[in-house]
């Protein structure tokens, strides 16, 4: 049984870091995995750390990712999460705009108020 599900939280601003946490109980010793879009990250397989450490995050991050906690009784599959990435905007110094990729294709402008973000306009993106 899973003690920690991963997060996906707020966009996170490109070269930074995003942590993914996945915990679970288990005997003999859990081991966990983790796949980007359904896919195995091999630096990620079979390590005994409860952490997705995803550092100077880029665009081609941005996915769904998931965990498998696993041990000599079998592998239970955390929920799937969807991390995106925010590009840094460089705007003018009143703006507090981030313009968000969503699947490296998709830039989504937030707007943040008090520290709330609301969506203000979505489109392509080419590059």
């Amino acid at each position: 049984m899973f003690t920690q599900q991963p997060q996906g939280g707020s966009p996170e601003v490109q070269g930074n870091t995003k942590v993914l946490l996945c915990a679970a109980n288990g005997l003999p010793r859990t081991v966990y995995s983790w796949t980007m879009n359904r896919q195995p990250l091999e630096e990620y397989t079979n390590i005994t750390d409860t952490s997705l450490k995803i550092q100077n995050i880029q665009r081609t991050d941005a996915g769904e990712y998931q965990c498998t906690a696993s041990n000599q009784h079998g592998a239970i599959l955390s929920n799937r999460v969807t991390v995106h990435v925010a590009c840094k905007y460089f705007g003018s110094a009143s703006s507090f705009f981030l313009k968000t990729m969503f699947k490296a294709r998709t830039c989504v402008v937030f707007q943040k108020i008090n520290d709330v973000l609301d969506l203000a306009v979505h489109f392509p993106f080419e590059g």
